[in-house]
């Protein structure tokens, strides 16, 4: 069955380039923009871009209903949706008149196509957004903070010995080079190839993010678009791109696990405070980083606000402003995702309140001497049912699958689908609780020199399940079937991400994943990854700024911009996580209770975990 779609996909690619022809005499083109520089010059003048449907004008539709079965292929444009960019006058001002008015002209240039429009929605530029006062100041703070960091490493590198008071500590750039890079406690030896995962599915992150941008860019050569998206390389990044975050909720229920677990050990106890403390730390190490990302969000955007870019800016500076308070808190899905000032945030939202979470299963399994793994099986299969249920009820497909089509703003914001297949905090936290029972294992585990039969199954585990969550994604699948194996695919990529991570910790996966993941290089850039992620998203969505026209997509294109996001990412990053992350939580240490580094070793065995 797998194979005759894929056999379907390659002649679909064909079909599509030989029947271009005949689109182009039914079917208006799918993106054009009016000339945008000639507009704007103009102060009598707004610049529009607008989502509209095309619907046939006459009785006769005999001719439409020939390309009617190709209007929604998975793997194409819908020819039904165009999107235009026009010129209209800046005294309409409420959404009624301009939707008139765009109709009206839209409909004029749509003669001959024997079709009439409907404008479904329209975003303007609006240069009222940027009057932003703090704007120098805050420039010439973070200049002046530049300054003192400059400053801090000369007096670290040089003059330490002369003085005594040790503020220059926090900030020098090579010691928290030093502190970033130069974990050397065991665990971390043995947890090498967490930085790896760390890298990989970052930059992962940035590919599909760079993927998807081009869905929100007016594209000239569409039928090379299409071409791009059916070869399979791309379909296998395409539905990566739902899967990936995964890791980073195993990883970060893992290391807290194992944390939480060596403290119990060590001291005999885990209380309310503890869990306090942790949490507390946890908002907060985020902190510095956040605020600076969204302020710079702001002031970068009133910059990058050009023909192709205007309506992500608009997104930023509405959301920014009113809603920078979720993103601070990490609560970012308790809004639409349209009213979120750095959409990918939602994932460190997620990841908080699963922290807070797993700080409550393992305080209940702890201190009332409960078994960890059972808290967990009974929680996950708890959530299975009811995610099962919702799956159900909505017809939702097994993984949603990212194309051409819903990567567009005006569709990717209103998909219900993807709200809850992708953003939702229930389908995500079967990956959280596979962290937690890998941390528990690789607790109770890794002291052990003798590697037991069960541990090798792993790294079977490790290669199959990548592959079985693939298998099993495409769509086809019937309502029924949706619902029992759609709330497993991600936990089951998770699992699949952990084995990894367990194997190399016990070397039991050996050779070229191991070299890879636990690569020197790879590891370094590890521990970049948080800054990286969080400062990416204007990197990608808000390159393209300058540009004023159709894009023209090719190989070539697609090489340089994916080059571009990783590198500039990356450099950005590091940047950011020496000057603002790293002092932030050397701030943060010095500020907010610590948990106690000296604690008192028991003698009884009352300590040990369940």
């Amino acid at each position: 069955m797998h194979i005759k779609r894929i056999i379907f996909a390659i002649f679909l690619q064909v079909k599509v380039s030989l029947s271009q022809k005949d689109f182009s005499q039914v079917f208006p083109e799918i993106f054009h923009m009016e000339n945008y520089e000639k507009c704007v010059d103009k102060q009598e003048n707004i610049y529009c871009n607008v989502n509209m449907e095309i619907i046939p004008s006459t009785g006769d539709i005999s001719t439409w209903k020939h390309f009617e079965g190709m209007l929604h292929q998975n793997l194409n444009y819908n020819r039904s949706k165009i999107h235009r960019g026009v010129c209209i006058p800046s005294h309409l001002t409420d959404f009624d008149t301009k939707k008139r008015n765009i109709e009206e002209k839209i409909s004029k240039e749509m003669k001959h196509y024997k079709i009439n429009c409907t404008v479904l929605s329209l975003s303007c530029k609006d240069e009222n957004v940027f009057i932003i006062t703090w704007k120098d100041l805050f420039l010439m703070v973070f200049a002046g903070y530049l300054a003192l960091v400059m400053y801090a490493t000369l007096l670290d590198n040089f003059k330490e010995k002369y003085h005594k008071d040790p503020w220059f500590h926090y900030l020098s750039l090579t010691r928290n080079f030093r502190l970033i890079t130069s974990d050397k406690n065991p665990d971390y030896q043995k947890l090498k190839s967490i930085q790896g995962f760390r890298t990989l599915y970052t930059c992962l992150v940035i590919v599909c993010h760079t993927f998807m941008s081009w869905g929100n860019f007016y594209i000239n050569n569409t039928t090379k678009m299409e071409e791009l998206y059916s070869m399979m390389i791309f379909r296998l990044v395409l539905i990566l791109f739902v899967l990936i975050v995964q890791a980073f909720f195993v990883i970060s229920s893992w290391l807290l696990t194992n944390h939480i677990l060596e403290m119990y050990k060590k001291n005999g106890k885990f209380t309310l405070k503890d869990a306090a403390v942790l949490f507390v730390n946890r908002i907060a190490r985020f902190w510095p980083s956040l605020i600076v990302m969204i302020l710079t969000l702001i002031i970068t955007s009133s910059y990058c606000n050009g023909a192709l870019t205007f309506e992500v800016v608009n997104i930023i500076n509405n959301s920014c402003s009113n809603n920078w308070w979720a993103t601070i808190f990490q609560v970012t899905n308790l809004l639409e995702t349209d009213q979120v000032c750095n959409i990918g945030m939602w994932s460190l939202s997620l990841d908080t309140q699963y922290y807070l979470i797993n700080l409550a299963i393992l305080y209940i399994s702890i201190n009332y001497k409960w078994s960890l793994p059972k808290i967990v099986v009974t929680l996950f299969f708890g959530l299975y049912a009811v995610n099962s249920w919702i799956f159900y009820n909505n017809n939702y497909p097994t993984l949603y699958w990212i194309n051409l089509e819903n990567t567009k703003r005006s569709v990717f914001f209103s998909n219900k689908d993807l709200n809850y297949t992708y953003f939702g905090f229930l389908i995500n936290w079967g990956s959280s609780l596979v962290g937690v029972i890998f941390g528990y294992l690789y607790f109770t585990r890794k002291q052990q020199p003798k590697i037991k039969i069960w541990e090798k199954s792993f790294e079977f585990f490790f290669y199959a399940l990548p592959v079985l969550v693939y298998v099993l994604s495409y769509p086809e699948a019937s309502r029924l079937l949706s619902a029992i194996l759609g709330p497993l695919m991600k936990s089951l990529y998770g699992l699949g991400v952990a084995s990894g991570i367990y194997g190399m910790s016990r070397n039991i996966i050996q050779g070229w994943p191991k070299k890879f993941f636990e690569n020197k290089y790879v590891v370094l850039l590890g521990n970049f990854t948080f800054s990286t992620y969080i400062f990416h998203f204007g990197v990608v969505f808000m390159k393209n700024s300058r540009l004023s026209g159709l894009i023209d997509i090719n190989e070539f294109t697609v090489a340089k911009s994916l080059l571009f996001d990783l590198i500039v990412s990356f450099t950005i990053g590091i940047c950011s996580a020496l000057v603002i992350e790293q002092p932030g939580i050397n701030m943060k240490k010095f500020f907010l209770p610590q948990l106690a580094k000296n604690v008192k070793k028991l003698t009884n065995s009352d300590n040990k975990i369940k």
